[in-house]
């Protein structure tokens, strides 16, 4: 019998790379171990710190290819801690908490001078965390954060409105201008140019807004739409310690077409020792964003509504952060039960015209 031979190979076609794909964040508010938090995470016994368990209650909502939250504080080891200078342990919370990007820029991120900002990202970098808002050197600063995702470029832009007085003075004798970045339209603008060269989608973080205040500025709407016309996708902002509106901002591609920018204008606060209404309720927002190669587009936008939960226990106080639409957690007394509702509510209301929903658990 003849012999038999191999079946002549077909050269397949050559397939084409997978143009774009989805991502998902969930960007959070600020957290700020001013005192009364940061005692509460004080253990005597160990003469150690552990703020671990203080964002534990919402690992479930932290998820995200990407999840996002302002840090208002610096860490320095080896300097007595303060309402300012946060323990190393800080850093630990971030990281056990899902969180993976960190804005550090805020009013007294330069009150220390380069050495407060130098072991503030030490810290967060020991730790694999991302961070954007402060940097050490020219060339960070000039580096634009861009992570990619199941095939989605996007790029992650942080500035502050304003440093203290100390700030200034202690960057003016650095010489280090280019330490924090400060909220302009022109630079945003550029630096949203130089991202959108490198074909990222854009996020642009603001630390901005009259502590307080449950409207933004005209100021802040006038920065916000130059900033939307030089093409950001999403502008998040923080500072204020109390939710504000999310809308959409209408401009126009370089083509002409109308494009949206989708701007929540402060997501409040996520972590501090405040009692005050607006300051325990606070929200994780959430976007489900997809890129065609050409288009961004987002496929969710909603939001986990949250409450600090501060209780006495065996005669001191402890702080936890919960999802406030959620069933009280295990011992939550029935006026703490209360006060978490009506931080829904305070949220809600907040919300209540803007094109956001919360999201279903």
């Amino acid at each position: 019998p003849p012999a038999e031979t191999a079946a002549p190979t077909i050269p397949s076609a050559t397939q084409a790379p997978k143009q774009g794909g989805t991502v998902t964040l969930t960007l959070g508010g600020t957290v700020d171990m001013d005192d009364a938090v940061r005692k509460a995470g004080y253990y005597s016994d160990s003469q150690k710190y552990d703020f671990t368990e203080m964002l534990s209650l919402l690992r479930s909502e932290m998820t995200g290819d990407i999840t996002f939250l302002t840090l208002e504080n610096l860490i320095q080891p080896e300097v007595k801690v303060s309402a300012l200078n946060a323990p190393d342990a800080a850093a630990e919370l971030l990281r056990t908490t899902g969180v993976n990007l960190v804005a550090i820029g805020f009013p007294k991120v330069y009150d220390k001078g380069a050495d407060g900002v130098r072991t503030t990202l030490e810290a967060l970098h020991d730790r694999n965390l991302l961070t954007i808002g402060a940097y050490n050197t020219q060339e960070e600063a000039n580096a634009i954060c861009i992570r990619t995702l199941d095939n989605v470029p996007v790029a992650f832009l942080h500035y502050t409105e304003a440093l203290s007085g100390t700030g200034k003075k202690a960057m003016k004798s650095s010489g280090a201008s280019y330490a924090v970045p400060l909220a302009n339209a022109e630079t945003i603008s550029a630096d949203i140019r130089r991202a959108r060269e490198q074909g990222a989608a854009v996020v642009v973080s603001l630390n901005w807004g009259t502590s307080g205040t449950s409207k933004p500025t005209n100021a802040q709407r006038k920065l916000a739409q130059a900033i939307a016309d030089a093409g950001a996708d999403v502008i998040v902002g923080a500072g204020t310690r109390v939710v504000q509106p999310v809308t959409w901002l209408t401009h126009k591609n370089a083509d002409g077409t109308a494009a949206q920018t989708l701007c929540a204008w402060s997501l409040g606060s996520l972590l501090n020792e405040s009692r005050k209404d607006g300051n325990v309720a606070g929200m994780l927002l959430q976007l489900q964003i997809s890129w065609d190669g050409q288009n961004i587009s987002f496929g969710q936008v909603s939001y986990t509504p949250t409450y600090i939960w501060r209780q006495k226990v065996d005669g001191a106080y402890q702080y936890r952060v919960v999802a406030s639409d959620q069933s009280a957690p295990n011992g939550m007394s029935e006026e703490q039960q209360g006060y978490m509702a009506k931080a829904l509510r305070t949220i809600q209301n907040a919300l209540a015209d803007s094109p956001i929903t919360i999201r279903i658990k």
